[in-house]
């Protein structure tokens, strides 16, 4: 499956037992900043510069390995978020995608 979402800066949060990537774009004057979160890692894949994550809508979150962070408006929405809900983990950068592949 070719990779669909390409985000400028990116980062795995843990809901439970569920990972997701959220994925946070700069946008320009007439654009703005945006952030989509993904339906939930269903598996992972290692492409060169790139972890491919497939998520349970079928959609695949093409990340740059250097690019794990958020942009300051993707930042404000994880803060609001973990103030609502105190349970979700914001996975470290040196964080193994990897090993979210069940049964590898």
């Amino acid at each position: 499956m070719e990779a669909n979402t390409t985000p400028h800066r990116w980062i795995i949060l843990k809901f439970g037992d569920t990972y997701k990537v959220l994925g946070s774009w700069s946008g320009g004057y007439a654009d703005g900043d945006s952030w989509q979160l993904n339906s939930g890692i269903e598996r992972v894949e290692e492409d060169g510069d790139f972890w491919l994550f497939h998520g349970f809508s079928g959609s695949v979150y093409q990340c740059r390995k250097t690019g794990y962070g958020t942009t300051g408006y993707s930042s404000m929405i994880l803060n609001t978020w973990m103030e609502q809900d105190q349970s979700i983990e914001i996975m470290p950068s040196d964080f193994d995608p990897m090993t979210l592949n069940k049964g590898d």
